[in-house]
């Protein structure tokens, strides 16, 4: 979807999606206390949240999110109330060049209407179709979740931008309970489950992108309790002395499942 579209489809967000949209606007007024230069693209609600791409001075990092989380609830607890204005073309084309906002000015140009949609709250003026909450005061709960890069208009031959995430809730107990199923999920996650378990792991002395499959006495004993007849592909060059643990660049496992389920069960995995 262009950046454009986005743009267009939010006037028909849901009150959610619209407490949301509003709450990436707050988002980007606490970012530019911040960083007064920092150049902004766009901040549209998403499933289960929000999120506004920056241009920044200097990369991110998780630390940075408590700040901003900090100046959002002042701004919130102002209760501003979004205001909205139509400006001609040319008067948003000229206020955004004055401040440097290209990617603001991008998008006006190739906006066919004559007149664009402003927003306004507190200090915070953005260009916007709208609609959003009454006031500040009406955004619930939030949190901002991760930093991470995107490319303007997902071209990457474009700027790589900042792409603050983030996720509201109209009640605390909505929102915890949505940390709390991610946080499960987490768990389940195969790459956390594979280095607790001690499938696979990663070494510095051949470098983190590489994954060490790890054949160790429990999962063989595990294989065996289950009746699993199983040939391993072997290329190492590493065997730790007194455990029955190869590391290697890639272990595969060739098998066939002989268990009580309703047919025979044949596959590759490969770590």
């Amino acid at each position: 979807m262009s950046v454009e579209a986005e743009l267009e489809e939010s006037v028909s967000y849901t009150p959610i999606q619209r407490m949301r949209h509003s709450a990436a606007h707050v988002m980007a007024e606490a970012v530019l206390e911040i960083f007064p230069d920092a150049k902004l693209a766009i901040g549209p609600a998403i499933e289960d949240g929000f999120y506004y791409d920056f241009d920044l001075p200097r990369a991110l990092t998780p630390g940075d999110l408590p700040e901003i989380e900090r100046r959002m609830t002042r701004i919130i607890a102002g209760k501003y109330p979004f205001l909205q204005e139509r400006w001609l073309r040319e008067k948003a084309l000229q206020y955004f060049r004055d401040r440097g906002q290209i990617y603001k000015v991008e998008l006006i140009e190739n906006l066919p209407d004559e007149e664009v949609g402003i927003y306004r709250q507190d200090t915070f003026l953005d260009l916007c179709r709208g609609p959003h909450v009454e006031n500040t005061g009406h955004i619930g709960p939030f949190k901002l979740m991760r930093v991470a890069g995107a490319y303007w208009r997902g071209d990457e031959h474009r700027p790589m931008l900042q792409r603050i995430y983030g996720t509201a809730w109209f009640t605390q107990e909505e929102l915890d309970h949505y940390l709390w199923q991610l946080d499960e999920a987490r768990k389940r996650d195969h790459r956390t489950l594979g280095k607790s378990l001690d499938l696979y792991s990663t070494s510095e002395a051949v470098g983190p992108g590489l994954i060490l499959g790890c054949v160790a006495r429990n999962l063989r004993g595990m294989l065996e309790a289950c009746n699993l007849t199983f040939l391993f592909s072997l290329d190492s060059h590493c065997k730790q002395a007194g455990d029955e643990c190869h590391l290697l660049p890639a272990v595969s496992f060739f098998y066939a499942m002989d268990l009580t389920f309703p047919e025979h069960i044949h596959g590759f995995i490969s770590l």
